[in-house]
């Protein structure tokens, strides 16, 4: 059993400190080690920091149409039925429960915000500049804005497959994006430069080895990368390699869609 004493060492050691953003991503589990659970987590890590980022997704706002570009990791006109499912987004939706409850304690947190993008929104804590900087065009530009004020990326029990930045990368490469499309109260949305898969991410681990500061104990693992290092080392990969960072499944829409062009 670990508590809040020994969570403040690891961010410590691990260099979070209130100069530097960082983008968090939390695995779903309770975080039964630790004294407390993910509340003494959330405590432990925003004592730490100032600027804290967390995704906020909300995948049931997305729609399906009958039609649109071709080569856009997508069957058009498989939505019919879950269509009528979709949520218009709001800024008081909850994120799409993958994503588990760390976002959703966050957001009850003192001064929390919410960028406004219908389907990649995210949370920040005294992070309005970073949040700000997202549009409906560009749904990436709070992780480049991070970057630029040397941000890192946290990974706590989770696998690069859920690194958002690694898309940064991808982007920087020129590696294509897609198009979706999102139910807002004005009707149906387009949401360019929309990122591909991630499930094929965890393929970066061994070259980012060298930067990746990590903190182990009782059943707790914490990974801490230099988002620049992070974005450098996803675009190399893929401009070496037009296939990098994709994922292997033969049902996969959207590597599938890049691999062919």
């Amino acid at each position: 059993m670990i508590g809040y004493r020994d969570l403040d060492k690891g961010f410590t050691d691990l260099g979070l400190n209130q100069k530097t953003p960082v983008i968090a991503h939390v695995a779903r589990e309770n975080f039964e080690t630790i004294r407390g659970g993910m509340e003494t987590l959330i405590g432990a890590l925003t004592a730490h920091l100032n600027a804290l980022v967390t995704p906020a997704f909300t995948y049931r706002t997305m729609l399906i149409p009958e039609k649109g570009p071709d080569w856009n990791g997508i069957n058009y006109g498989s939505g019919r039925q879950a269509n009528e499912m979709v949520e218009a987004f709001n800024l008081d939706m909850l994120p799409d429960e993958t994503l588990g409850d760390f976002p959703v304690i966050i957001s009850r947190l003192p001064g929390v915000k919410r960028s406004k993008h219908p389907i990649l929104s995210f949370y920040g804590i005294h992070a309005e500049e970073y949040l700000d900087a997202q549009t409906t065009y560009d749904p990436l530009a709070i992780i480049n804005a991070l970057m630029s004020n040397n941000g890192i990326a946290l990974l706590i029990n989770v696998e690069h497959t859920a690194n958002t930045s690694i898309h940064v990368g991808e982007q920087l490469a020129k590696r294509r994006p897609f198009v979706r499309w999102a139910l807002s109260y004005n009707g149906m949305v387009e949401c360019p430069n929309f990122p591909g898969c991630s499930s094929g991410f965890n393929t970066i681990s061994t070259a980012i080895e060298p930067f990746c500061g990590k903190f182990q104990l009782a059943g707790l693992d914490i990974k801490a990368i230099p988002l620049r290092d992070l974005v450098n080392t996803a675009r190399t990969m893929v401009e070496a390699d037009s296939g990098a960072l994709l994922c292997q499944r033969a049902d996969c829409e959207r590597c599938n869609a890049i691999r062919i062009t």
